[in-house]
């Protein structure tokens, strides 16, 4: 066939064209990633990370819309690009407090609230009464297996990767409700108490100790038991495909996680909810053991059974630190005030207790145990299970055959008698068994549907029947913004949502640094000498900058995943030596860290300097020495250190930097005690042996050698221009 020559260099040229789409969205779709290289912009990080990542990866897995908390979940292990997370974040977070409250039921003064009024003997008594019914409870455990009765939740190997794959969410993010308990943001008055409460966060870290930190551990087991995660800040970890499909371990993890968002407006809460997840608890004993017994390394849940103590413990730990908290609320405010905390100590512990016990695992322990998962009786349960029983009567038989499965099981199985015995727990999987049933949508139910007109089961049910199955469905929405309970029970006056101070994720304009290479290769950070002379200084220009850079290294922490890495490790070695905590040992601390008469850390450093120096009144926080003495670099410390995964080598960098402003202040006559000076040489000491061994782990990457490099090099300059503009 011919075509006229116009027409066929047209069809040509179409032709070509549409080729060229081709590749360039073929291109598009599967292009390899760009070769990462430096960038010569300071302002807001090292932004060449974020672009290197190919498109497809920016999208998330598919999954339903019943599964919100994975999504939260991954968004929350990457606050840094979804900071939009944080306007709905607090209002969830009530929500939960007020629907934790409900269950536990203050009237009946039960469990922490039968201590209406806080007594520190009570609080005791309760940790060391809850610890001995664990004990009590595994003795029947124990005496059951001398009887002949089998394991109860890792029954095999199998069984035990399956538990330990659904338990993962939550085990992996262990210790992220204290993740921002003690920062530089932190009241000055406050920092005592929540440096007690860090102490828990470090031993959870292992104490910068890699081969101690929990998250390690787990994931360790999860190995050994054959199951290979992705890290939980990926995007594939939220992925179907694990089978971590528990939906209340999802949301126990993101509760874990969105408290620490607010750890100052919520620290109450927050040290109840330590006060009951901090103590011991029968699955960890169990598993500690059945675990052994499999030939597999228990150490994970053998840290807890031993740590979690009421003795010397995180149990105990945290008791001491509430009584601390309590009395410091009295002293500085009124009883009623104090009144008012207790109650909100009380919600959180109500908040770790009521998601502990709605985690599916605990339906393999014995029944005679309290806390077997119990979920809040509904207003149509019993008419249900009435119902669900009398049908199963007649109707058990006739569907044998029928291949139909709900919520992964046959049919067979909601109408066996046996399985109707534990009611709470056959509605509880019912209510969660989608599509069959879509909590608060009769409609979109495929149950509903079944039974209406049309349905292969149209008839079975009588009008009062079905209308009851509609009415227990729609009763299943939940109420996610629904505060009311909380703040009744608190009797805590209903503020308006805090400015996020804490969370701010500014990026400053790149027009304030300086556009040139690194002047300092890494190896120079820990050794290099820099003459600082503060004699003639004016401290007020100074302090901004010297308790700014506490914020440093404090968010590496945050996301105990991140964590969980050697040079995690030893960031955690830093900090604890600028919060004068312990030298790390061959042991956990415990108790004796509470009882020991801390030295003074970086900030009472800083404090006793501006009293020396003559400030007057003394500074109460962060907020009003930048208020004071307003300084745009000690700002700009603050927000970068929002930013740890993307500042990460940048914020390693100026903490070498500003070591030599700790040397300065050391050699600086009249500005410390003898004492005070002999500390902060030690604190000094400490950090440079953890900050050299973290710049030698990155020492064959080139990218992370140069964000350091540039960190040191930004640091140093802020240093000395606010040394030139302060000289008197």
């Amino acid at each position: 066939m011919m075509f006229p020559k116009d027409l066929g260099g047209v069809l040509l040229l179409a032709f070509g064209a549409t080729v060229c789409l081709c590749f360039y969205f073929f291109g598009e779709r599967y292009r390899w990633p760009p070769k990462q290289i430096p960038s010569p912009n300071l302002s807001g990080g090292f932004s060449k990370r974020e672009t290197a990542t190919a498109p497809f990866e920016k999208q998330l897995p598919k999954i339903t819309e019943d599964d919100k908390y994975r999504r939260l979940f991954f968004k929350l292990h990457n606050i840094e690009e979804h900071p939009e997370v944080l306007s709905e974040a607090r209002d969830l977070l009530l929500s939960f407090l007020s629907e934790a409250i409900s269950a536990g039921q203050p009237e009946c003064r039960q469990d922490i609230f039968a201590i209406e009024s806080f007594s520190k003997e009570q609080l005791f008594s309760h940790v060391r009464k809850a610890h001995e019914l664990v004990g009590e409870e595994y003795n029947q455990y124990i005496e059951g297996r001398r009887a002949g009765n089998g394991r109860l939740i890792a029954t095999d190997r199998s069984q035990a990767a399956k538990v330990l794959t659904a338990l993962a969410p939550l085990k992996l993010v262990d210790g992220a409700w204290l993740g921002r308990i003690h920062q530089a943001t932190t009241p000055f008055n406050l920092r005592p108490i929540t440096k007690q409460a860090w102490q828990v966060l470090s031993e959870e870290l292992g104490d910068g100790n890699l081969d101690l930190n929990h998250v390690h551990l787990y994931n360790e087991l999860l190995r050994e038991v054959g199951v290979h995660l992705p890290a939980p800040h990926e995007r594939d970890f939220i992925n179907d495909a694990h089978r971590m499909d528990n939906e209340n371990v999802w949301r126990a993890a993101v509760t874990q996680m969105l408290i620490s968002l607010f750890s100052q407006e919520f620290l109450p809460e927050i040290l109840g909810y330590s006060l009951h997840f901090e103590g011991l608890s029968m699955e960890t004993m169990v598993m500690s053991r059945e675990l052994q017994e499999l030939k597999l390394n228990a150490q994970y849940f053998l840290l807890h059974v031993s740590i979690d103590n009421a003795h010397s413990g995180h149990a105990m730990m945290t008791a001491h630190t509430v009584a601390e908290y309590i009395s410091y609320v009295t002293q500085k405010e009124s009883q009623a005030a104090a009144a008012t905390a207790w109650r909100r100590i009380q919600a959180g512990y109500a908040l770790s207790a009521h998601q502990c016990n709605s985690i599916d695992v605990k339906k393999h322990l014995v029944n005679t145990l309290s806390f077997v998962n119990a979920p809040i009786p509904g207003r149509y349960d019993a008419d249900m299970v009435r119902m669900l029983v009398a049908k199963a009567a007649v109707a058990q038989k006739t569907h044998s055959a029928c291949r139909c499965r709900i919520g992964r099981k046959p049919l067979a199985y909601w109408l066996d008698p046996e399985s109707l015995k534990s009611e709470r727990r056959t509605l509880q999987e019912l209510s969660n068994a989608s599509p069959w049933v879509v909590k608060g949508c009769p409609r979109q139910s495929r149950l509903m549907r079944q039974v209406c007109r049309g349905g292969k089961m149209f008839g079975a049910f009588t009008v009062k029947e079905t209308k009851l199955l509609h009415d227990w469905i729609l009763s299943l929405e939940p109420k996610p913004h629904d505060a009311e309970a909380y703040w009744h029970f608190t009797d805590r006056h209903q503020e308006s949502q805090q400015q996020l101070n804490l969370l701010h994720l500014i990026k400053f304009d790149s027009s304030q640094s300086p556009d040139c290479p690194p002047l300092y290769d890494y190896v120079n950070i820990c050794d290099r000498a820099l003459d600082l002379d503060l004699s003639d200084t004016n401290w007020t220009k100074l302090s901004s900058l010297w308790f700014a850079h506490l914020s440093l290294l404090e968010n590496w922490v945050a996301i105990p995943s991140r964590a969980a890495t050697e040079i995690g490790a030893a960031v955690i070695r830093i900090l604890r030596a600028q919060y004068s905590l312990s030298c790390e040992e061959d042991g956990v601390s415990g108790m004796d860290e509470i009882e020991r008469r801390s030295p003074p850390d970086l900030l009472a450093i800083g404090l006793e300097v501006s009293r020396n120096k003559g400030l007057v009144p003394a500074p109460i926080s962060l907020s009003d020495i930048l208020a004071r003495w307003p300084c745009s670099s000690a700002e700009r410390l603050v927000s970068m250190s929002r930013r740890p995964v993307q500042n990460a080598e940048i914020l390693l960098g100026m903490t070498g930097a500003f070591l030599h402003l700790q040397r300065a202040v050391l050699h600086s006559p009249e500005a410390l005690c003898e004492q005070s000076r002999t500390v902060l040489g030690e604190i000094v000491d400490r950090e440079v042996q953890s900050l050299r061994a973290a710049c030698e782990l990155i020492e064959g990457d080139a990218i992370k050698r140069w964000a350091l490099g540039r960190g040191y090099q930004l640091a140093e300059e802020m240093i000395r221009d606010a040394i030139t503009n302060s000289i008197s």
